[in-house]
């Protein structure tokens, strides 16, 4: 099936969001929808670099043009501090992002309002769980390795990372290192995810992720309400774009709740 790409640019708190919508070239006006979530970038944006995995794995724009050749209107985008977009990383900043981004697609002809998902990777993950806690245009949720816990790491450990992988950009960045860093902490997925019913819910995790715990699945799984899923795969690692068993099974639970 042939793809249309239309590319646009989103106001999110005055940060400039650039993303990319897919919609399948046919007679049909309106699809149901999903908009991904990516998570922390393990290294800095390179423009002029494919942001590839060094191997065979789809990204991005690929993994949302195989989903709009199922009949589904996909939407990507970079949170700030990422990509194209601008801005400095913060946890409510990227909660914010996903809600402008929502907000975006409800207001898109192509794009059935009654069926919105969301489908989030690690961080995107958290901060998905949160925004579909709280926001109408959510229909359905995917969480791919969304941390629970989030290590040891004290709050400028954490400072220090985000500015090696650019996504801190600004150097007076943030104006205060403890609200910056309690932000994490008000995405509380177990919290959040007890309010997204009665909106479905799959919870996905991989058993050899090296980066979160897989036992994070568990407890997000027992916290969240019916309907519920869990799919818990053997050998399956950290990043979804790396794993064509998560993808499968991720996109068959989106094809049945949502297509």
């Amino acid at each position: 099936m042939e793809i249309k790409q239309i590319d646009f640019s989103v106001d999110s708190t005055g940060i400039n969001l650039v993303g990319s919508l897919f919609v399948p070239n046919s007679p049909q006006t309106e699809f149901p929808a999903v908009v991904f979530c990516h998570g922390l970038p393990a290294q800095k944006f390179d423009p002029k670099a494919s942001q590839d995995l060094g191997d065979d794995s789809p990204t991005y724009p690929q993994l949302a043009q195989n989903l709009s050749r199922e009949g589904f209107a996909s939407i990507i985008f970079n949170f700030r501090g990422t990509g194209f977009s601008g801005g400095n990383y913060h946890p409510l900043g990227w909660a914010n992002d996903l809600e402008a981004i929502l907000e975006w697609a409800w207001n898109r002809p192509e794009i059935d309002v009654d069926r919105i998902g969301v489908f989030g990777s690690s961080m995107g993950a958290r901060v998905a769980i949160y925004v579909a806690s709280k926001r109408p245009e959510v229909s359905a949720l995917v969480s791919y390795a969304a941390p629970v816990n989030l290590g040891n790491w004290s709050p400028e450990e954490r400072l220090q990372r985000a500015r090696e992988v650019g996504i801190i950009r600004d150097p007076d960045f943030p104006s205060s290192l403890k609200q910056w860093s309690q932000e994490m902490d008000l995405l509380d997925p177990l919290e959040s995810i007890r309010r997204v019913a009665p909106k479905p819910v799959l919870i996905v995790q991989g058993d050899a992720d090296d980066v979160v715990d897989p036992a994070d699945a568990a407890l997000l799984y027992n916290a969240a309400k019916d309907p519920k899923d869990i799919i818990i795969l053997p050998g399956v690692g950290h990043r979804f774009r790396s794993e064509p068993e998560a993808i499968r099974k991720s996109f068959s639970w989106i094809k049945s709740e949502l297509g």
